[in-house]
């Protein structure tokens, strides 16, 4: 055995690794077999092997031992690959899930984000007519500000004519003097009388009413005018309508842009509905979608804990594999499965069919449960609650019978028979108690699985209080959303409603706009009008003033050319006269 030692050595000098890799040398073989020992012992191997030695024996123990590391290596792979692959297949579930979620969130953003478009493009519209509102209450003030000053010009016209009549009133008192005086120093030659010379000039008393009555009239529109401009801009829509038909065409502007601003109106209360039916159904998905989800999570993992549990105690294999397989499939006998023989096995064979039996059997419930549905895998998991129960029910009713049989003592037999009987009693003592251990062994794993499957239904119940507490709290939830779109929607009206009357405010506006610009165009004619009968009264009157000078400042005449020179002007006055007072068919010129 030194020389095996030896060589296995010598073989590792000639590796250029083996400083590396080698564990014992010539130099520390009993350290590391002490080692070995130790840690064999801690790993619940015997710790009685001689590594030294070269009997077959011993080789043989160490070689058992090596052999049952070997198949736990293998095993602790197994085990290992199974679980990479079921935490393989969670991560794809997971991602699925994830992927699905972000799915859901960027479908309510998108409806988030077109809410806000929409409420932006509401607000913008409410912005740009409260623009135009105060545009267009700007412009009728500057047009009431326009019509007052027209009305002070006006004024001030009024009051320069009056002055001028008072003025050419004083003149003709004087001329009246003049020719009075004249007609006296002339005696008895014949002068023209002061009747005949005052007949002779027109009286501006007379002239200047009439002239002054076109004034009143005009002021009386002028101030119908004013009461327009002035009034409230609300009242404009009746002033407009007693304009006439010169602002038709303001009615059918104002009843096309009245039809329009409901149309819009209208698309946007069905774009609110369309938004608010998408929101609801996307969350009524999504909260479908999680709760489906959590269910199927929890009942595999409770399937899948209650599968391990009976397949490591053994119990409720058979009756579960019936339970959830179709009826062809429970019928069929199993090839893999021994047949129970008369000759009874070891017990080490026992066992190694049974952990081979529940790993076949294992394996398959599991592929199975992956395709049931969660209606499937709730019933198949009552069915295997129910099929535990009653094979523990059966167990303990098996136990209490032997019991109770071998309690009860045997019947008395003939001497013949006695001997055989005790024979035959002492050799299947020693199966009977087996059997009873067995027994006593599945009552308690039996007992066990019940105390873990009450656990387990009390999870469940709780799992169940859980997801309703969470279906509560989506309900709240719910109803705050929906709360929430009927604010909204109700803020929508309103403002639907107040973009309504503000369009109908700023028809009114444009229809009052219109009829003032009307008004001040026909101001302006009468302001140009009058302006062209002031600047002919003046000049009437400057050229009367240069005549009454040049009489008072020529010297005294024959009394033949007074006579001759007052016809003369008298046919004058008369002329213009006719002309003022011909009618309103042919005014003449600086007549009203």
């Amino acid at each position: 055995m030194a020389s095996f030692w030896g060589k296995l050595a010598d073989e590792d000098d000639l590796d250029p690794m083996a400083d590396q890799l080698t564990f014992a040398t010539a130099e520390n073989v009993g350290s590391c077999c002490k080692y070995l020992l130790n840690s064999l012992a801690g790993l619940g191997m015997s710790d009685q092997l001689k590594l030294g030695s070269s009997n077959p024996e011993d080789l043989a123990g160490v070689c058992n031992c090596l052999y049952a590391l070997i198949q736990q290596r293998q095993a602790d792979r197994d085990t290992q690959e199974r679980l990479e692959g079921l935490a393989t297949k969670m991560r794809m579930d997971a991602q699925a899930s994830s992927s699905e979620r972000t799915r859901l969130e960027a479908q309510l953003q998108e409806k988030f984000t077109e809410l806000g478009s929409l409420e932006i493009k509401l607000r913008t519209m409410q912005q740009k007519h409260r623009t135009d509102s105060d545009a267009w209450g700007k412009q009728a003030d500057t047009l009431n500000l326009r019509c007052k000053q027209a009305e002070r010009r006006e004024q001030q016209l009024e009051t320069k004519l009056r002055q001028q009549v008072a003025e050419a009133e004083g003149l003709r008192a004087k001329l009246r003097a003049a020719l009075q005086g004249k007609g006296n120093r002339a005696g008895s030659h014949g002068t023209l009388p002061a009747e005949d010379s005052a007949e002779g000039v027109p009286s501006f008393s007379d002239t200047a009413p009439a002239a002054l009555g076109g004034t009143a009239s005009n002021r009386n529109n002028r101030n119908r005018v004013g009461g327009g401009c002035n009034s409230n801009i609300a009242a404009a829509s009746t002033a407009a309508a007693q304009c006439g038909s010169g602002i038709g065409g303001g009615r059918n502007a104002r009843s096309m842009s009245a039809t329009a601003l409901t149309v819009g109106g209208a698309e946007d209360v069905q774009l609110q509905k369309l938004l608010e039916a998408t929101e609801s159904r996307a969350a009524s998905l999504g909260h479908e979608n999680v709760k489906l989800r959590e269910q199927l999570h929890d009942m595999r993992t409770e399937f899948e804990q209650l599968l391990s549990r009976c397949e490591s105690l053994g119990v409720g294999a058979a009756s579960a594999e019936q339970s959830a397989l179709p009826a062809n499939a429970a019928d069929k006998p199993d090839a893999r499965r021994p047949t129970n023989t008369s000759r009874p096995q070891h017990p080490h064979q026992q066992q190694h069919h049974q952990k081979h039996h529940h790993h076949h059997h294992r394996s398959h419930h599991t592929a199975a449960a992956e395709t049931m549905g969660s209606e499937e895998l709730s019933s198949y998991l009552a069915t295997e609650l129910k099929s535990v129960q009653g094979r523990c029910r059966a167990l303990l009713d098996g136990l209490a019978a032997k019991k109770a049989s071998r309690s009860t003592p045997p019947s008395p037999a003939p001497n013949s028979n006695s001997q055989q009987q005790q024979q035959q009693a002492s050799g299947d003592h020693w199966a009977i108690a087996a059997v009873e251990a067995e027994m006593q062994e599945q009552l308690d794993d039996a007992q066990a699985v019940l105390q873990e499957q009450e656990k387990g239904l009390a999870r469940a119940l709780v799992a169940l209080h859980r997801a309703e507490a969470q279906r509560s709290a989506a309900q709240q939830r719910a109803s705050a959303a929906q709360l929430r779109s009927v604010q909204l929607e109700k803020q929508l009206t309103a403002a639907t409603q107040e973009q309504l009357a503000s369009g109908e405010r700023l028809m009114e506006l444009r229809a009052t706009v219109y009829d003032l610009e009307a008004q001040v165009a026909k101001l302006k004619q009468l302001l140009a009008v009058r302006e062209k009968e002031l600047q002919h009264a003046l000049a009437m009157q400057q050229q009367q003033q240069q005549q009454q000078q040049e009489l008072i400042a020529a010297p005294a005449a024959p009394s033949a050319a007074p006579q001759n020179e007052a016809p003369k002007w008298g046919w004058l006055w008369l002329r213009w006269g006719q002309r003022c007072h011909a009618g309103p068919t042919a005014p003449g010129p600086g007549c009203s």
